[in-house]
């Protein structure tokens, strides 16, 4: 897997995220929906979920400076999110997969209330990530994120996995392994 642009990426989202008119018009923070859509929304975040592929399309949340202070420890009790009605991955669908569970919103960016904590590990904020790309170059990303929240005082992140149509699947519920994500 090759990150070439990731850097550039986040530069530019960077960009969208802090000039005025961009914050100014496209509040809430999450994607435009098509007809029939609707965003599922726990405390920190919201997300929209794509059953064919058994995660969400994007998880889109706004990060504080204040919310970057760690006040709850990690979980990592990771749990069927009970408001995906159709349900979601299950820890069978990762067990032995060789892939990490990869958070789309941080645990790091939920440790401000045990409730954000909680939600982070539910399976829909998950997306299988070879663990070089997760515990690597992921996590940089999701740190650097952090560091722009503390230096500009508020953010506004989307992330997600670039899902199509053919992906590798695991498990028993076929959870789509991307080949690219973005934040």
């Amino acid at each position: 897997m090759k990150f070439n642009g990731f850097k550039l990426l986040l530069a530019s989202l960077t960009w969208l995220c802090f000039h005025t008119s961009f914050a100014q018009h496209h509040l809430p923070e999450w994607p435009a929906l098509h007809k029939g859509e609707a965003p599922v929304c726990h405390l920190a975040y919201c997300f929209l979920y794509a059953e064919k592929h058994e995660q969400a399309v994007w998880v889109a949340y706004e990060l504080t400076a204040e919310e970057t202070l760690k006040s709850h420890e990690r979980s990592n009790k990771f749990l069927e999110d009970p408001k995906v009605s159709t349900g979601s991955a299950s820890n069978e669908d990762y067990s032995g997969s060789g892939f990490d569970r990869g958070h789309l919103a941080p645990a790091a960016d939920m440790s401000w209330s045990q409730q954000t904590m909680e939600e982070s590990f539910y399976f829909s904020n998950m997306s299988p990530q070879r663990p070089e790309c997760n515990r690597g170059i992921w996590k940089k990303g999701e740190e650097q994120v952090r560091n722009w929240a503390r230096h500009y005082g508020r953010l506004y992140v989307v992330t997600g996995p670039v899902l199509k149509e053919g992906l590798p699947a695991i498990g028993p519920n076929k959870v789509s392994v991307p080949e690219y994500y973005y934040k």
